[in-house]
């Protein structure tokens, strides 16, 4: 008998978990109000693509949950297309890593208008600024091609969310960044176990030449920040936060002499000369997946000791 009491609340708080996280994975896009054109800007580490990519996952599910009920009540009437999620980064859209399914890769043809997306399309473009910035603004298909993609991107999708992100907002094109409404600014992040994370924000409002931060009522020496709770899967991967490492992957390592007294007395000298990276595209491919299950394999063990400590001593 103490078995089984012991065991009926167990199992009890189990699908009642199970019942919310389904409640929670049906509803939330629904609750999610963002922009068509959304930006998160923030030093590296401080989530701007997990919470980029939970956002604009949460997006295009909604979006395929509508088609697909027009599709059942309609039928062969409704010939519109599925909605596609485009993406610079690789991102997992569904729960199965042994039959992945991932976005759509974010070409140049689209993003210069060659070719055209289906309705309520999501784009995720992560780092913008390294394609498109003030700098290379100057280039005829950004001056002209990609600002029209932006510009009238809810236009062309019938109802898409373009979604990006940029380590500061200033690096993106003017005519780009006219068009974001808000720009979310991480300033921090933290996690527990992967499971519970809190990103520390503050949202940023354009308005032509006028930005306001929106402020909120907190204490007397913290001001215009707010904080964004997320809850995420820990035997689950929805993208690389290294994406980018095989540019960087084939070039030899750094051979550097150790410093030999506590002071020095010369600065780094950039010379004029043009000197062009060594980093590239390679075939280097990330073998994270497997790698990744060791990760998932300790914070399992660690919930799992953490709920046995807890029933004992309870």
């Amino acid at each position: 008998m103490d078995i089984v009491n012991i065991v009926k609340p167990i199992i009890f708080i189990i699908v009642a978990i199970i019942v919310l996280i389904l409640v929670y994975r049906f509803a939330r896009p629904y609750f999610i109000k963002i922009d068509t054109v959304a930006c998160f800007t923030g030093a590296p580490g401080t989530g701007k693509d997990l919470l980029g990519v939970d956002y604009a996952i949460a997006k295009y599910r909604s979006a395929l949950r509508e088609w697909r009920i027009k599709k059942f009540i309609l039928g062969k009437k409704f010939n519109v297309l599925k909605p596609e999620f485009i993406s610079s980064i690789p991102i997992l859209l569904n729960d199965n890593v042994k039959k992945p399914i991932f976005s759509k890769q974010l070409t140049l043809d689209i993003i210069i208008l060659q070719v055209r997306l289906p309705q309520k399309s999501v784009v995720y473009w992560s780092d913008i600024n390294k394609s498109v910035n003030q700098w290379s603004y100057v280039k005829p298909l950004v001056k002209n091609n990609i600002a029209e993609f932006v510009t009238q991107f809810r236009h062309y999708t019938k109802g898409g969310y373009f979604i990006l992100n940029s380590q500061s907002s200033d690096l993106i094109a003017k005519e780009i960044r006219a068009c974001i409404g808000t720009i979310y600014n991480l300033i921090k992040h933290n996690d527990f176990l992967g499971v519970v994370h809190w990103i520390t924000l503050r949202r940023i409002s354009i308005s032509e030449s006028v930005i306001s931060v929106q402020e909120t009522k907190m204490a007397d020496n913290v001001s215009n920040t707010m904080r964004k709770w997320l809850i995420t899967n820990p035997s689950l991967r929805r993208y690389d936060t290294y994406a980018y490492y095989g540019r960087v992957a084939d070039m030899s390592y750094s051979d550097s002499p150790e410093h030999k007294y506590m002071n020095t007395n010369t600065y780094i000298v950039v010379p004029d000369d043009d000197i062009k990276t060594k980093t590239g595209d390679t075939s280097y491919i990330n073998k994270a997946k497997k790698d990744y299950w060791g990760t998932i394999k300790i914070t399992l063990f660690v919930i799992i000791i953490t709920i046995i400590v807890m029933i004992i001593f309870t």
